[in-house]
């Protein structure tokens, strides 16, 4: 600050002659005087001193005019070092508000991502639903982009949240099937993980809610990239229902109807804390709701993940954190379509099923000072926000393994197309369907029944088979499916 005020002076001697002194008919009022005095005796920098010696003091000062006579008296112009020391203050005031960021302040932007179990196609108004009463997730859709053709990862959620996290369709590493209670399998250390990557950009990283990668010490979520934890290690319909805090169990056997409250909790204090350190974070929010078990009805359980968004959005205001944070919110897969689960609105099955109402879900991206709000209906999937936050965060994804997710930044902040159009849904290990532009290919559960062709546009809810009047792109995506599994054999994972 001694340098940059030094230099501020020698900067501005220059400029002295193109400022004059004070008119003398202009009176300066007593308290300027004294600032000036006071000015001149702590501040004068010795070489604008160009005094031989200062004369002595005497015992009695001269008492100063008054205002009243201040209008007729005398005045000579301040020497031009006081002109110049006061220009320098000036100078210096301007500049202040005009300084970079500090180290510690938030250049890049928060990431959230909410992740429900089990949430419907047709579950939110903005999706079609008339009985579900959903006005903050509305809220979020009307402001954001709303993606009407949004693919899970997996037909269920271990395999589709191992996805979510590398990038990669989870066949590559064999972690195909949900895990129970005290299975050996869990997220190999082999792949990294998208909050492991974001560490290394500088991030503070959250999971509130489910992890369903493994519940073995080796597979916890504080080693593969999450520095906090609160929440479940498998899903809540198993046992024993333990609630994590970070590294240790707090409670056996957590009740169903406090966990989505102890989730958002846990969430909105992590945003309040990473405000007051001024770092960027991303945090998971993995809801266990609609998932079954509920102790509410289906309705009253989304409508509380609905409240969830609300809580979440006043925390990021309260932080004045709303410009600076991207939420991005969609579910695991489809809905157990029945009397205690979802709907998927006009489209076909559910849960555990390639067709569309199993892989099909719900999709809001919301970043008010960046995106433009509108519907999206070009198709997108899960495995794309690994590549995408990764950009978002200035970081870049392991070149050591492919990457089956393509980077949406281009879709989102410009409204430009997806690279490429081709998705491939497993049921397990079994490639059994295949969306390219707008046809789908659907492998039948009977793997001896032909091959069925939707045209997704014209019939999202595929009710009409046209197999038969398009042999040729029947055969074009077959061909495009067994490419597709050699190319997994041959890059061997």
């Amino acid at each position: 600050m001694l340098k940059f005020f030094a230099s501020t002076l020698s900067s501005h001697a220059a400029l002295a002659p193109h400022f004059t002194a004070r008119p003398a008919s202009i009176p300066m009022h007593e308290n300027a005087c004294k600032c000036t005095v006071l000015a001149k005796r702590e501040f004068s920098p010795p070489h604008l001193n160009t005094r031989q010696s200062a004369p002595p003091r005497t015992k009695a000062r001269q008492r100063a005019p008054s205002p009243a006579n201040s209008i007729s008296a005398k005045r000579t112009h301040p020497p031009k070092w006081q002109s110049l020391l006061l220009l320098s203050l000036l100078s210096l005031l301007f500049l202040l508000p005009q300084r970079a960021p500090a180290q510690n302040e938030p250049t890049k932007p928060n990431l959230i991502l909410i992740l429900c179990d089990d949430l419907g196609y047709g579950d939110l108004a903005s999706y079609g639903n008339t009985t579900i009463k959903s006005p903050n997730l509305d809220r979020l859709a009307t402001e954001g982009i709303r993606f009407t053709d949004f693919y899970a990862a997996g037909i269920q959620c271990t395999p589709s949240r191992a996805g979510l996290l590398t990038g990669r369709y989870p066949v590559r590493f064999r972690l195909t099937y949900s895990l129970m209670t005290n299975t050996p399998t869990g997220i190999p250390d082999s792949e990294t993980l998208l909050p492991q990557l974001l560490q290394k950009q500088g991030y503070a990283t959250m999971l509130a809610g489910k992890w369903h990668l493994g519940d073995q010490p080796q597979h916890h979520p504080l080693k593969h990239g999450f520095d906090h934890f609160q929440g479940l290690l498998r899903g809540h319909d198993t046992d024993p229902r333990e609630f994590w805090n970070d590294n240790r169990i707090i409670e056996k056997q957590a009740p169903i109807e406090t966990l989505t409250q102890r989730y958002t909790t846990a969430a909105t204090d992590f945003i309040a804390a990473q405000s007051r350190k001024k770092q960027p974070f991303f945090l998971m929010l993995a809801h266990t709701a609609p998932h079954t078990p509920l102790t509410t009805t289906y309705a009253q359980a989304v409508e509380e993940i609905d409240a969830s968004i609300g809580q979440l959005r006043a925390a990021l205001k309260q932080a004045n954190l709303e410009d600076n944070t991207l939420i991005f919110f969609s579910s695991d897969n489809g809905p157990a379509v029945g009397k205690e689960g979802g709907v998927t609105g006009p489209l076909r099955a559910g849960k555990f099923s390639t067709y569309e109402g199993g892989i099909r879900v719900p999709a809001i991206a919301w970043f008010p000072a960046k995106f433009k709000p509108r519907i999206e209906s070009r198709p997108a999937i899960l495995l794309d926000l690994f590549p995408t936050f990764l950009n978002i965060a200035g970081a870049k994804p392991q070149t050591t393994k492919p990457i089956d997710g393509k980077d949406l930044t281009p879709l989102l902040f410009e409204n430009k197309p997806r690279e490429g159009a081709d998705f491939f849904f497993y049921a397990q290990d079994r490639l059994e369907a295949h969306r390219s532009a707008n046809w789908k290919l659907k492998l039948p559960d009977r793997q001896t029944a032909p091959p069925e062709l939707y045209d997704l546009e014209k019939d999202p809810a595929e009710s009409k088979d046209v197999a038969k009047e398009h042999p040729d792109i029947v055969k074009r995506l077959q061909q495009q499916m067994a490419d597709e599994q050699k190319a997994l054999t041959s890059q061997g994972g």
